[in-house]
Order: structure tokens, then sequence, then C-alpha cells
């Protein structure tokens, strides 16, 4: 009773200017380039997303960038010709083909130190299963698969691929229970049982595969995406039946793909059209990204920070690799505002802190919130209240102190409940 008749009785005591939103970049845009790479193609970002790994095709070592600073830390040599390169899922190895020689090399991280696996013929694609314990490479110019066992370094499986032999992607299933690999000679993509190392089927998957290169699959598992270099289209496949059930057109000589961590879209690196694509995974259509129809010099290798925000793609006929905002799924809050307000009532005295602020900007692949939430800590564990967004964006926090700062923190949140960047306001 007390909070609403206070409403109507506010008599203003002062008012601060607002503490806008940190500038944030728009969606797809690019926003770093880094130089120092020589022919740099495979990349690899730590669990932790602290680091990102990228090969240099034609210098023949690897560099490490820091993710927070986007400089090159450190280069690491004794390679031939590396392609593509993984990381365990605990961070401490890292797994790089040489595509012109017969090694799968060894990073060990932190130190960084590197020693060989003998036994290959031309190595390219390469995966790790989730649990660490394998990897899967594509033996391309023996054609098999070889698979080595992590414990000890050594392969311990050669799977044999039955087209006419050029393996070159692989990918494995988030339960661990298949790898898929492209066949770029025999236009077809193989799946194989980890549990016994054996084709699903005896021969490989069809549908409009067409010189079919890197491969990846959804973090739910449900469906596989291929890049098909000849024909400029991605092919879906559901896991489920292994058929082919949509194909994606619109690309130019399509050689890299990946998945951002929720699932909602995939980055394409268009080797001859020297841009990235953008693929909404919900209607499996190709997004206008006006920002990266250009500025890429033979983009190869393309991975994206576990947290989704960030793109990395490296530009194989350049010294450069390319940072690109992916943005959020929802955008922050904008023009956040807060006002001091004193009500008296008869002998009490109510401090209110008045908020406002207004929606972020929507459409491609922003989505509109439903609701905010706002804390008092930086840290987002202190909620002190969710406003839906058919309300009025506004928030009176009550019974503040004098002569106290409060600094506060709003988060827009959409209909499948992620969160944006933070807005944040301080008020003396």
């Amino acid at each position: 009773m007390f909070r609403s008749i206070c409403l109507q009785y506010f008599v203003l005591f002062g008012c601060i200017t607002p503490v806008l939103v940190a500038g944030n970049p728009s969606p797809n845009t690019i926003v770093a380039t880094i130089g120092g790479f020589d022919g740099p193609q495979g990349i690899a970002i730590t669990p932790d997303g602290t680091l990102a790994y990228i090969v240099n095709f034609d210098a023949n070592n690897v560099s490490i960038v820091n993710i927070a600073t986007n400089e090159i830390i450190d280069t690491i040599s004794g390679f031939s010709s590396p392609a593509y390169i993984a990381i365990t899922p605990d961070g401490t190895r890292a797994y790089v083909s040489n595509q012109n020689g017969t090694t799968v090399s060894v990073i060990t991280i932190p130190g960084n130190t590197v020693t060989s696996i003998a036994g290959f013929s031309g190595p390219r694609g390469i995966a790790i299963t989730p649990d660490g314990t394998h990897v899967y490479v594509a033996n391309t110019l023996a054609n098999n698969v070889k698979v080595i066992q992590t414990s000890n370094n050594t392969i311990s499986a050669t799977i044999t691929i039955a087209g006419s032999g050029l393996p070159y992607g692989v990918a494995i299933t988030p339960n661990g229970a298949y790898a898929y690999v492209t066949d770029a000679a025999s236009n077809s993509v193989y799946v194989i049982d980890t549990a016994t190392n054996t084709h699903v089927t005896t021969t490989g998957l069809v549908g409009n595969f067409n010189q079919p290169q890197v491969i990846a699959i959804t973090p739910d598992g449900t469906h596989a995406y291929v890049v098909n270099s000849n024909s400029n289209t991605v092919s879906v496949i559901n896991t489920t039946t292994n058929m082919v059930v949509n194909t994606i057109s619109g690309f130019n000589q399509p050689v890299d793909i990946a998945i951002t961590p929720n699932g909602r879209y995939a980055y394409v690196a268009n080797l001859a059209g020297n841009s990235v694509s953008v693929i909404s995974i919900a209607t499996n259509t190709v997004i206008p990204t006006p920002g990266l129809n250009s500025d890429f010099d033979g983009p190869r290798g393309i991975a994206i920070t576990p947290n989704g925000l960030y793109v990395y793609v490296s530009s194989e006929d350049s010294t450069f690799v390319t940072v690109i905002f992916a943005g959020l799924n929802v955008g922050a809050p904008t023009n956040v505002q807060i006002r001091k307000i004193k009500n008296k009532f008869f002998t009490q005295t109510d401090l209110i802190n008045y908020i406002t602020w207004q929606v972020p900007a929507t459409g491609g692949i922003i989505n509109a919130p439903v609701s905010y939430q706002i804390y008092r800590d930086a840290g987002l564990t202190q909620l002190v209240a969710t406003v839906l967004a058919t309300s009025p964006l506004q928030y009176y926090d009550h019974n503040r102190q004098p002569n106290t700062t409060y600094t506060y923190y709003i988060v827009s949140v959409d209909q499948l409940g992620d969160t944006s960047l933070v807005a944040s306001a301080t008020i003396a």
C-alpha cells in the first residue's frame, strides 16, 4: 500500500547523465585484422576461449593468437605444410595434419613443444572425439582414415574409404558415436561407427555432393553441413536417416564451415568469392551480410570462439587473419538512464533510483527481447527485477541510501532464454 501511494507524490531530486552501453559493433562486421601470417589455413581455438592456434601452410609453422588482444604471442616451428588443426576438449594438446608429409604433429599445451606421429600419407581433415580419447585423420593420399589413440599417440585403427579415394574432411557427432568423412573424389560422404571403426553403410551417402570438403555437425547432433566446392552449395544431412534433406545455394567455392555453439548459424568461407556467408540453421537460408562480402583474400579456415561472439577467418593468399563480431541473438538495451527521486509521505522519505531504457535494434540475426533483467552487480548474481518487454521499460528501486553510488546492469532476454551483452549505468 505504501509503495503505490508513494508513486503518486514524486518530487524530482536530481538527474544524471546516462552511462550508455559500451560501443558494441554491429553483428557480422569485421572488428580486427591480424597480420604476421604466411598462408594461414586451419584454425582451432582453445576450449577456454583464450588462444587461437593458426597453421601457416607456406611457412611450415603454427601461430598462437591471444584472443583478448588479437596479437600473435608465439610461433611454433617443425611442421610440413600444415593444413588443419584440432585441440583436445581438455585443452592440453593440439593435433596438426601435415598435408605434404607423412606425419601428424602433436603440440603440448602449455609449453608448445612438438612431437610427431608417423604413418600417414597426405593427411588433411582432423577431428577429436568429445571424450578426447581418439583423433580421426583423413589420410587423403592413402584413401583411408587413421585413428590415433591419444593416451599413447599411436595409430590404433585404419579404416579404408570405399569410394574412388580422396577423403578430405572429418567431423564427429557430439555423442562421439559416429565420424562423418567427405570423399572429394567420389562426391560422397561416409559414416563410420566409432565403436567398431567400421562403415555404417558399404557405400557413401549420395545427394548432390560435388567435391565435398569440410563438414560440420550441429551441437545437438541432428544435422551435418557439408560444403561442396565445385557446385557452390552446402548440403544438409539428417544424421538420423543419413539422407540429404536440403541443399543451400548462393556460395562461391565454399571450402570451410563452422557452426555457432548455440547451433543457430553456420559461417562459410568462400575461397573464390573472398567472402564469408552466414546460414540460418532454422531456415537453411543465407542471411544477407554486406559487411562480409569482401575484405578477405582466399578465405580458407574458419573457427568460432566458445562463447559464440567472434569468428576467426584465415586468408590463405595473404598474411592476415580476420576477426568477425558474430553478435548475439538478442541485442543489449540502449539509452539506459537513471534519475534520483525523493518521495516524502508524512514522516517517511523514500529515496528511489528510477531507471529507464529503450529496446535494442532487431532484425537479421537479432531477436526481439521478451524481458529484461536488472542486477546490482557486474557478476549478474544479484537479480533485483525482471521487466517484461510488453511492460513500460522502467524500474523504480526504492529505499536507497543517501550519499551512495549505485550501478545497475541490464540484459535483454530473448524467447529462447539467451541474454545480451550488459548495459550499465551509474548514479551517485
